[in-house]
Parts: structure tokens; sequence; C-alpha cells
């Protein structure tokens, strides 16, 4: 009886996060702000369902082994996850009304799916992940209203960049060793990725060089800041990290510049710091042979890829069921192979759909860098979405060998309390962006300056001339008037 229901749940919980992505794909096509609402409620509802259905199908898992001290375990933190889950929400509607709802319920979703499968892979592991989860989204709740209130943290990015950098050095300086790679930092006892959140500074940096001019001057300091990240992080053997920032900054500089024609470079730089990492690193050269043949030397250097494919393929199209695969014999699972384990219990096709709600949610914040009108936050929107996408390719591409593996981890997903940090973080500073846009459209009052007993209106002469520019195109050396076409 008990696998019946199993079976039952699985079919369930395929049958709900299919419905969810269609519906999430349905919200980025709907105009009207009361169809929009509408199916809003309807996300948030079928995240609290799937949720629940998750956490009983693990609970019944449990069960079945006998081990029914892990079945209050189960049913008590997952109660408590969904009822903060609840609150976080309804707290969050009432004080950003206007905020990106899509974004909004595409992350609850995202941080659903990882509680679930972290619960299945270890308790204690996922009651930390949920308690770093819980602190972030406090921490988080603030930043909207920040990046709304106060328009002057624009003019800080160099003090961003430098923080960032100096975080980054810290790590190489004092950081322990993973994996051949210089990854984290421990401070107090507790220990920290710098990485993840330099990329929020890193973000705010290149968008305070480009988004005033992009002359030589200009492009120059940004190619000379971005190369001493990378430069840093190389030094580390943090490569995957660095491959995130290199993408990041090249997309941000065709953003800034309105040059497309950067990618070709970009392109050449990336092929070429591959081949010269495959030189000089021996992990490097590991992971490529393991990703070219993981069954040659399948018992030490292609054991972990070779297990991942066999999670894959056990799996199946419907999946194992929550709690009857065998996670545990992929090493690093619940990090780099965290999607290998969702596919096995859950199935190919579940799969599919969590690929497709982080498509959906890249659309989403790509869509907020195409809207805002002001180049500073365009230009940090950008770089965030490549940030987020980019590594969310890098780890479900690294566990199905269509890259090489490159120890990054799954955003809101994996385990790793400063990866699922940071990712609140840059999800909050989308969401103030997102705010700003709704100024955009529906006006505000925040073009004015108090001060003392008087409100003063900023310069308007320069806003001005920061929208004409983001209404051209740059078409070879000339401007063309959008309006005039």
């Amino acid at each position: 009886m008990v696998l019946f229901l199993i079976e039952i749940a699985k079919y369930l919980n395929l049958i709900l996060a299919g419905f969810y992505t269609l519906i999430a794909f349905l919200a980025l096509k709907r105009a009207d702000d009361d169809g929009r609402m509408g199916i809003f409620r309807l996300l948030e509802t079928l995240v609290y369902i799937l949720f629940s259905s998750g956490i009983a199908s693990l609970a019944l898992a449990r069960y079945n082994e006998g081990d029914h001290a892990a079945v209050m375990q189960v049913i008590t933190a997952g109660a408590a996850e969904l009822i903060c889950l609840f609150i976080y929400m309804r707290a969050v509607y009432h004080f950003y009304p206007e905020l990106n709802r899509l974004l909004l319920v595409n992350m609850c979703f995202l941080l659903t799916v990882g509680f679930v499968v972290q619960m299945r892979l270890s308790y204690p592991r996922a009651l930390r992940q949920a308690v770093i989860t819980a602190v972030s989204l406090v921490i988080a709740a603030f930043i909207p209203v920040i990046i709304y209130r106060f328009r002057w943290i624009k003019k800080f990015g160099i003090i961003c960049g430098i923080l960032g950098f100096v975080s980054l050095a810290a790590v190489f300086l004092m950081g322990s060793i993973v994996n051949g790679a210089r990854l984290s930092v421990t401070i107090a006892g507790f220990t920290f990725q710098a990485s993840e959140f330099a990329k929020i500074l890193f973000a705010f940096l290149m968008a305070g060089l480009l988004s005033k001019h992009t002359d030589k001057k200009n492009i120059g300091l940004s190619v000379a800041a971005a190369a001493s990240y990378m430069i840093i992080l190389v030094l580390s053997k943090d490569l995957g990290m660095a491959l995130i920032f290199f993408l990041m900054y090249t997309a941000m500089l065709c953003m800034g510049t309105g040059r497309g024609i950067y990618m070709l470079p970009a392109l050449m730089g990336v092929m070429a710091a591959g081949a010269l990492g495959y030189v000089l690193f021996d992990h490097v050269r590991v992971r490529v042979h393991a990703w070219i043949d993981p069954w040659t030397d399948i018992d030490k250097t292609g054991y972990q890829l070779s297990q991942s494919l066999f999670a894959l393929g056990t799996g199946g199209f419907l999946g194992r069921g929550i709690g009857r695969g065998k996670p545990y014999t992929i090493p690093d699972v619940a990090e780099d192979f965290v999607f290998s384990a969702i596919c096995e219990e859950s199935g190919a096709l579940f799969g599919i759909f969590l690929m497709l709600i982080f498509l959906n949610t890249i659309m989403v914040m790509l869509l907020v860098a195409a809207h805002i009108k002001d180049r500073f936050y365009k230009i940090t929107a950008m770089g965030l979405s490549v940030c987020f996408g980019t590594q969310t390719v890098l780890t479900i591409g690294g566990g199905t060998r269509f890259i090489p593996l490159t120890g990054v981890t799954l955003p809101f997903v994996s385990n790793g309390g400063s990866s699922c940090m940071a990712t609140c973080f840059l999800f909050a500073v989308m969401q103030g962006i997102s705010l700003l846009h709704m100024d955009d459209i529906y006006g505000s009052v925040e073009d004015e300056e108090y001060v003392g007993e008087e409100f003063v209106e900023e310069d308007y002469e320069e806003n001005i001339i920061e929208d004409d520019f983001y209404d051209e195109d740059l078409i070879g050396d000339d401007f063309i008037d959008d309006d005039d076409n």
C-alpha cells in the first residue's frame, strides 16, 4: 500500500510540475493585470501543493524503510518550511505590491525542490540549509527598498568592486583547498565562498564603469577591472567561477556599448582560456578526460560522472519515486550532481520541467533588463541574468556530460549556504530593479530629493541625456533614433 502511494505521488508531482511550467510561460504573455494576478495566485498554490506532495512522498519512503523517527522529522521540518514560505510570500506581497511576482514564485518553486531533495539526501544538511535560507530571505527582504529608495547607491560601483576583489584575494591567501581549488574561507567558525557574493559586487562595478560613458578610457578601465577579478580566480584555480565572471562581463560590455561584436573576441577568449587551463592545471585535465570518456577509468577519475549517468538512465522518463533511488552512489551528489539525483527519483520529465522553470526565470530577468530605463540598473540586470543562467547551464551540463564538470552549484537546489544566500540577494536586487521599472510606467515622487524643508528637483538635463541615449541604437558609428523609425 505504501509503495502504491509513493507511485501515485510520483505521478502527481509530474503533473503538478508540468502544469506549473505551462502556467509560468503563459504568465509571460499575459498583459492584463487582472489576468496575471489570477495566474500568480494559481502558481503560488501549485508551489504549496507540489511541496506538500514531495514531503509526503519522502515521509512515506521513510515509513516504508521502518524509520519512524525520520518520518516525524520529515513531516515536522516540511510543515515548518511550508509555514515559513507562506508567511514570507504574504509579507513580501504586502510590503512590495508592485514586485515581479513571477520571479518570486519561481524562486519559491526552486527553493521547495531544493529543500525536498536535500531532505532526501541528508536531514541535518537540509535543516542547516533551511535555516540559512530563512536568514537570507529576511535580509534580502530589505534589499529592494534600499535599491528603490536610495538611488545614490549606483554611485558606489567602484567601492563595491574593491570589496569584491578584496574578498577574492582573502580566499586566495587564506582559503582552504577543495578539489584542487581554493573556494572558501572560514571566519569565526563560519565558512564563506566569497566568489558567490563577489558576483553581485562585480555587476555593480561594471555597471558603474559602463553606464555613464563608453569611451576608450572607460572600456579600458572595465577590461582591467574584469581581468583583475579573473586573474585572482584563476590563481585560486576556481575556473568555473572565472568563466561565469567572464561571460557576465562580456554581456554587460555588449549592453553598455550597444556593440554585439564584442561577443566574437569573447568566444575566442573562452576557447583560449579553456586550452590554457587544460595545460596548466591537473584537475582540469582530469575533468576533461572524464568528460570525453568516463568509462576508461570508471573506478577512479570517471567514477563521479559515470555514476551520474547511471542515475539518469536508471530513473528513466518517469523516475523511480522519491526515496527509492540510490543517489548516494554519486560522490558530491548534494552539490555538483543534484540534478542527476532529482532525475533518478522524479524522472527525466521532471528534470525537463525543472530546466524549463530555470529558463522561464532567466527570461523574466532578461525582460527586466530590457525594460528598465536607467542604464546603470539595465547593465546590472543583464550581468546578474547572465550570471544566473550561466551557473545553471554549467551545473546541469556538467552532470549530464554536456560539458566538462566545473564544480559550481545549481542555484537554490544544490547544497551550499553561501550559494543560496548570494542567490537570494541576487533575486532581491532584481526585484529592486523591477520596482524601478514600475516607476518608469506609473511615475514616482522619487525624482525629487528632500533637502531641509524643501523639495529640490534633481538634474533633469542629465536624466534626459541618459534617456535619449537609451532610446537610440548604435549602428556602425551613427546613432539612429528609434522614434523616427
